[in-house]
């Protein structure tokens, strides 16, 4: 399991460091899916991100980055949902940082499950 890798890596303090934040940021209704690549982070309404080390420090994988307003110019890829991060010093700035992208994404998850029940109501009538 990766996150095996990621307790025994040089950055597993910054990876456990992290991931404590991200679960006190979601709330007590967080989710955690272990898989062989990466540990994921989930709420009520959907996926926020997934977190692994990696050779430059924690990588963090936003869920709905593509849809998230960049405040902090921090996310880099091109997929189709997608937005990465990586750190290597969990400071203020990055604390800042991944505050701000954990809320985007509930944010973001809120207005989905809302658009999609109107759809739901609408299809109705």
């Amino acid at each position: 399991m990766q996150y095996d890798k990621d307790i025994s890596s040089q950055y597993a303090e910054r990876f456990l460091e992290t991931i404590e934040l991200i679960t006190l940021l979601i709330g007590k209704d967080v989710k955690v899916k272990y898989s062989p690549y990466i540990t994921s982070y989930f709420s009520d309404v959907g996926g926020i991100c997934y977190v692994k080390t990696g050779k430059n420090g924690v990588h963090i994988g936003w869920f709905r980055g593509a849809y998230f307003e960049d405040r902090f110019g921090k996310l880099y890829g091109c997929g189709k949902t997608i937005r990465s991060y990586e750190f290597k010093l969990l400071d203020e700035k990055e604390k800042e940082a991944i505050t701000y992208y954990v809320q985007e994404s509930i944010f973001f998850l809120l207005g989905y499950e809302e658009r999609k029940r109107m759809r739901k109501q609408i299809a109705k009538r």
